[in-house]
């Protein structure tokens, strides 16, 4: 069989046939990680991999190329192997309790929500989406390609999801508006704009029937939470008096949440009471019926739901992205389960 690999790029065999004549020549001298950098190098290079171009002779008549550490099956020669195999057999390395995709040769295209500010040039009537770049410095630490996306309209929104291999909700200064709820507005609530809300409702519900994965972060969840049938508590300290502080005057707040064994969101983290930074008054009161709450605060407080008949479709109340210790472990979870070749 063939190794199929792009006809466009005529020094391919070259690099192929000079990778594994020094792998066969060095192995026992040079390290693994030296030989997979010269492999990344080489995948580097490949622009496409389609049917019919056979790189057979490439090799050596009677040799196979082959790995003991599963680059290629072992006793395999020459296996027909696709793009998202070849991509898959790219070690990714992994520490005790975190997931690094730093040195995936494809990173996928995180697609990250804005906010809307109406009217904020007034002297000329000029509107703004408004990002904060911990959001894209974040996703790219953690190894994916931020994509800062506008407000959502249904003759775009699928054609750019499908372009995509993620979407981040994000949080906003400004609450769940009260109409969308069936709920008078509480005097501490601030409406995010209507704009911004059927905006991220859009992108969500496309994103839902594309099946593309979806992590949503604080104002995000509590947006995914009623769009998919949930309910909010207005204002924590109104609704829930014995719960401790979830917002202070700094906008942010370090505490534990307890995450629920099996799910998601405990596969990723690197301990069932992580520490958190929060920065809300707001809370998810009851998850949709086909929701899973994953995590709650020691108070309580729901700080995370998930979907556990999708592949990655999840809610967090904290703040990933604020995190100090950067790439955070939920963000390099999410930019790997992205990842176009990624074992889901």
């Amino acid at each position: 069989m063939s190794l199929i690999l792009s006809h466009t790029t005529s020094c391919v065999p070259a690099l192929v046939w000079a990778w594994w004549d020094f792998a066969r020549r060095h192995r026992p001298t040079v390290s693994d990680f030296t030989l997979k950098s010269l492999l990344y190098l080489m995948i580097g290079t490949i622009t496409e991999i389609s049917d019919g171009v056979d790189l057979t002779k490439a090799f050596p008549k009677g040799h196979a190329l082959r790995s003991s550490h599963g680059i290629i099956p072992q006793n395999t020669p020459y296996s027909p192997i696709t793009k998202a195999q070849m991509l898959q057999s790219v070690p990714i390395y992994k520490s005790p309790s975190r997931i690094s995709n730093l040195d995936c040769p494809v990173k996928p295209l995180i697609g990250i929500a804005s906010e809307f500010r109406r009217n904020a040039v007034p002297a000329l009537n000029l509107s703004a989406h408004f990002l904060l770049t911990n959001y894209t410095e974040a996703v790219r630490s953690a190894g994916g390609l931020p994509v800062v996306l506008p407000l959502a309209s249904e003759a775009t929104c699928e054609a750019t999801l499908r372009r995509l291999d993620g979407l981040l909700l994000t949080g906003d200064t400004h609450d769940v508006p009260p109409a969308v709820l069936g709920q008078e507005p509480h005097p501490k609530s601030k409406p995010v704009y209507l704009e911004r809300w059927e905006s991220d409702e859009l992108w969500v519900k496309t994103a839902r029937s594309l099946g593309t994965p979806v992590l949503a972060i604080c104002f995000g969840m509590q947006l995914l939470n009623v769009v998919e049938g949930g309910s909010i508590f207005q204002h924590i300290p109104d609704a829930l008096p014995e719960a401790g502080p979830h917002i202070t005057p700094e906008l942010d707040l370090d505490h534990t949440v307890t995450i629920e064994e099996g799910s998601l969101l405990a596969s990723m983290a690197p301990t069932l009471k992580p520490s958190v930074r929060s920065t809300h008054h707001q809370a998810v009161a009851d998850a949709p019926a086909e929701y899973r709450v994953v995590a709650r605060a020691n108070d309580g407080v729901i700080e995370a739901i998930e979907h556990p008949n999708e592949a990655f479709l999840l809610g967090v109340q904290w703040h990933p992205e604020m995190a100090a210790m950067q790439p955070d472990w939920l963000l390099e979870g999410f930019v790997h389960h992205c990842l176009p070749a990624a074992p889901h």
